[in-house]
């Protein structure tokens, strides 16, 4: 769904649409939020301007901070399968390598 489709959703006080990532959910809900509070005369066209494009901008990061999460998970589980051969034969730096990267050494 598109951030101009999750507006005119939002807009209209619909409920909260299906199949959504996690980043598209906050910004659905936040905006219905903010276009229920702006239409019941709780916060003036100013402060609602401003706050949607906080929102708009907080819907970005969170878009790519969920992508990244998505993509390193995804790269973790396809080493996975290599972890306890390199622990068991690598060198000495594999095995740390491994130890840093499943968390049994900060």
């Amino acid at each position: 769904m598109t951030v101009s489709e999750i507006e005119t959703q939002a807009n209209q006080n619909n409920e909260l649409p299906p199949d959504l990532t996690q980043p598209e959910e906050l910004l659905f809900l936040s905006l219905r939020v903010l276009y229920r509070d702006y239409k019941s005369g709780t916060i003036l066209k100013d402060q609602a301007h401003r706050e949607k494009l906080n929102i708009l901008k907080a819907y970005e990061s969170n878009k790519i901070w969920c992508e990244i999460y998505q993509n390193t998970a995804e790269m973790r589980n396809r080493l996975s399968r290599y972890f306890s051969e390199i622990e068991k034969g690598g060198c000495d730096k594999c095995r740390l390598a491994i130890k840093i990267f499943d968390g049994r050494m900060k």
